[in-house]
């Protein structure tokens, strides 16, 4: 059973918490404190609770907000924000988290060393930034730039990319901004990895499958809406979403397997992150740097065991954006031999911002879709090509792929029906 519990970790001993409902940063008085704790039916922490776990937390989410501060605005998005508390701590069964120390038991005790640990992440990411990331990035900037204007822009990207993903490549990466519907682009990529590679053997990881499950094409007369098959443990938004790229995978001889741990799929830990401008900001347990790098280590070794008892398969990751970026320090590709991975990333050129507003409704804005580079930079450079690819792979782990294919997306790509031709100019 679930329990509903907001840990304010920072109020007393720093008296400062970001006000609720994305009011200005400000301290709490005692008693406004008071007030709060009695009207959300919180826990208060009192000076004979406070450990030395729950001290390093504190500290932790010090250095964690210093840390913030160092990065430009732009570059923060990648990054998420320090946290500072739990909303749900019915935490999901201990197999799919980091292990607790032994001396652990009190439900404060867990959530001071996750909050401890959220915070740690997100100070090794920004040191890894500023140590590795950038300082290679200011490097090879000036030889991405020269390429990525030499380039010449081939008719058919998508096939240009198949072609030339080198032989001894094992593992490819294929990820995808995840606000559009890529249907129509991926289905036409099974089709020319398949012309390329046309005996392999090929097996694609899916993100939004539950783990071990293999996708199957079911008949159309078992459908409901012609998209949703009830028979699937799947629900209907991923069905519709992704079923017609799953079934022409499998149609050009690829096996679809899931690659998302039960956890994640069915528990939802919302975090509370601050934000540089004091602002409280919201996120899942899963999208922060602690449980990406939980994600990322469980599909590597899943991974890594089909290419052992494999050895000439070809592994194909699909999942959203950033999971596999070369520069980012929990990425799943972290460790991987450089010369036997390839990584594509697909963005689309606008998509549509939703905005929240206070009655809970939602205004879109259209925007142009920067891509991680981009952000890296600062938004102080562009690259707007529709294809840039590196086959240096000094250039590619600068940058943080080897092709990047921004498309325009159009609002029908959803019933898009899989071809052997290649795809309009739109694209």
């Amino acid at each position: 059973m679930r329990k509903h519990l907001l840990l304010i970790l920072t109020a007393l001993l720093l008296s400062v918490t970001p006000a609720m409902a994305g009011k200005p940063f400000r301290p709490f008085s005692p008693e406004q404190l008071a007030r709060l704790i009695e009207a959300k039916g919180l826990h208060p922490i009192s000076k004979a609770n406070i450990t030395r776990l729950h001290q390093r937390a504190e500290e932790t989410f010090k250095q964690a907000l210093q840390a913030q501060k160092r990065l430009p605005g732009n570059r923060r998005t990648l990054l998420g924000n320090p946290v500072f508390a739990i909303q749900d701590t019915s935490l999901p069964p201990r197999d799919f988290l980091p292990p607790l120390p032994k001396e652990i038991n009190s439900q404060q005790e867990i959530t001071d060393y996750y909050l401890l640990r959220l915070n740690q992440q997100y100070i090794r990411e920004v040191d890894f930034m500023e140590n590795t990331v950038l300082p290679r990035l200011k490097e090879r900037l000036p030889y991405l730039q020269q390429r990525a204007l030499q380039f010449k822009q081939p008719e058919d990207p998508i096939a240009y990319i198949a072609q030339h993903i080198p032989a001894q490549v094992n593992t490819l990466v294929v990820s995808y901004f995840h606000t559009e519907n890529f249907t129509p682009v991926l289905n036409y990529f099974w089709q020319q990895l398949r012309k390329q590679r046309p005996d392999q053997e090929i097996i694609i990881l899916a993100e939004p499958l539950r783990r071990g499950y293999e996708w199957m094409i079911l008949p159309p007369s078992l459908a409901e809406d012609g998209l949703y098959y009830p028979q699937r443990p799947i629900p209907r938004h991923l069905q519709e979403t992704f079923g017609k790229t799953w079934d022409e995978a499998v149609r050009q001889q690829m096996r679809v397997i899931g690659l998302e741990t039960p956890a994640v799929l069915d528990y939802d830990i919302e975090l509370r992150t601050l934000t540089p401008e004091g602002n409280e900001g919201r996120t899942s347990f899963w999208a922060s740097l602690e449980g990406v790098e939980i994600r990322n280590n469980a599909w590597r070794r899943m991974g890594e065991e089909i290419l052992k008892k494999r050895p000439g398969v070809l592994i194909i990751y699909c999942f959203g954006d950033r999971h596999g970026l070369y520069n980012m320090r929990t990425s799943l590709t972290q460790g991987m031999d450089p010369y036997k991975t390839f990584v594509v990333d697909i963005y689309p050129t606008r998509y549509q911002r939703p905005y929240y507003t206070e009655d809970n409704s939602v205004t879109y804005f259209e925007e142009y879709t920067k891509d991680p580079m981009e952000t890296l930079t600062n938004t102080t450079t562009y690259f707007p090509q529709r294809l840039v690819y590196f086959p240096d792979k000094k250039d590619a782990l600068a940058f943080g792929c080897d092709a990047r294919l921004r498309l325009n997306i159009p609002k029908d790509s959803h019933y898009f029906l899989p071809t052997s031709h290649p795809l309009p100019d739109s694209y």
